[in-house]
């Protein structure tokens, strides 16, 4: 059973949990109720459960590019704006605002790790969003419902999927491919700056996965 952290993609994993049982991904089970779940329990006693945890920078880079630049989505209009009122982070406007350079998105993905730092400490009037929550808290809720077995790495996913499968005997299959991020390459802006700012926002996600500095 995958535990997904928002915000990454599951389709990698769903298509490679359709593969393990020679079926469609729109054929898997999800959204399992406390009850349903440990009906399935019962009647799979070799399961197994599992969770993806990604590197703080990369994820944030994630949220970043894919809910808070981006002017056509609506579920965080008004976070954006409260970003460029409130912590002064140079977001595009309108439809029509020129794309912003490298020097200028770098400095604006640093004011939103800044964001970051304050807003996971309780100290923004803004929401903590389920895309940017710490990855230690998430995994705290599900161990209230149904702590995963496995914490997976997403830079070790492929064998740390592999043992997953010769727990349980089941036949290997590798997973697909990553689909590409959005936004420009991290590659372009990363730097120990924006390292030591991610290490400031997610402290606990640093200590408790033991996550290095980027190698990219």
């Amino acid at each position: 059973m995958f535990m997904p952290i928002s915000p990454w993609p599951d389709r990698q994993i769903e298509t490679w949990l359709a593969a393990l049982d020679h079926t469609d991904p729109k054929e898997l089970r999800r959204n399992f109720g406390q009850r349903p779940l440990r009906r399935w329990k019962n009647t799979h006693p070799n399961h197994r459960s599992f969770t993806v945890v990604h590197h703080p920078v990369a994820r944030a880079y994630d949220v970043f590019c894919r809910h808070i630049l981006p002017i056509k989505d609506d579920r965080y209009a008004e976070l954006r704006r409260g970003l460029r009122r409130v912590h002064n982070l140079p977001l595009p406007e309108h439809p029509d605002d020129p794309p912003l350079s490298t020097t200028q998105l770098r400095a604006c993905f640093c004011e939103f790790l800044k964001f970051l730092k304050f807003n996971l400490a309780g100290q923004t009037a803004l929401r903590v969003d389920g895309a940017w929550a710490s990855q230690s808290q998430i995994i705290q809720g599900f161990c209230k419902f149904a702590p995963p077995h496995m914490i997976v790495r997403a830079e070790t996913l492929e064998e740390d999927l592999k043992l997953l499968t010769q727990q349980v005997g089941l036949t290997w299959y590798a997973p697909p491919s990553a689909p590409p991020p959005q936004g420009p390459a991290l590659a372009e802006i990363y730097d120990a700056e924006l390292e030591t700012l991610a290490r400031k926002a997610y402290a606990a996600d640093y200590t408790n996965f033991g996550f290095k500095p980027l190698e990219i």
